[in-house]
């Protein structure tokens, strides 16, 4: 409720409480990196996904935070990397394959970009309510739909343009 409410010094609190008593709360870590990502503070939110990531390696979400946050900090070559790392471990984390296909039609790599559009708009239609939806920002599946299926004409006009 705190996160939000836009209380993050609270969530912040409540998750160090129960990092004290359990150091080894993968979960607690991700909940911390997610607050720190979502205020800026890049280092320590990829120190907090490392951390959960020792815990637990195959936690799609904190791949998927870690590869946000390359992505903002314009290092596309290590957010590639961890959004397809996200997707080889939850094929159906819808927003892995809409930021990696953003990315890619970033770089003019239509097909590529395509192709993770058409896999993000599956991932939607299979798993409307998954676990991506935390990091949603309060964008419903539907808008989603709509913004994947737009980009997707925009990818094919250019790939029979090129």
């Amino acid at each position: 409720v705190a996160l939000k409410e836009g209380r993050p010094d609270e969530v912040l609190a409540i998750v160090e409480q129960v990092l004290t008593t359990d150091p080894r709360n993968a979960e607690a870590h991700l909940l911390y990196a997610y607050v720190h990502a979502d205020i800026g503070d890049y280092d320590e939110a990829l120190d907090a996904c490392n951390r959960a990531l020792a815990i637990n390696p195959l936690l799609p979400v904190a791949r998927y935070i870690l590869g946000i946050i390359y992505q903002r900090q314009g290092d596309s070559v290590r957010a590639i990397s961890e959004l397809k790392k996200t997707i080889y471990i939850d094929a159906d984390f819808a927003l892995a394959h809409l930021n990696l296909a953003n990315i890619y039609k970033a770089q003019r790599k239509w097909a590529a970009a395509a192709k993770e559009y058409e896999n993000a708009l599956k991932a939607l239609r299979k798993s409307p309510e998954g676990q991506w939806t935390e990091f949603s920002g309060g964008f419903q599946a539907d808008l989603l739909v709509k913004t994947c299926e737009r980009s997707l004409v925009e990818c094919r006009k250019a790939m029979g343009a090129a």
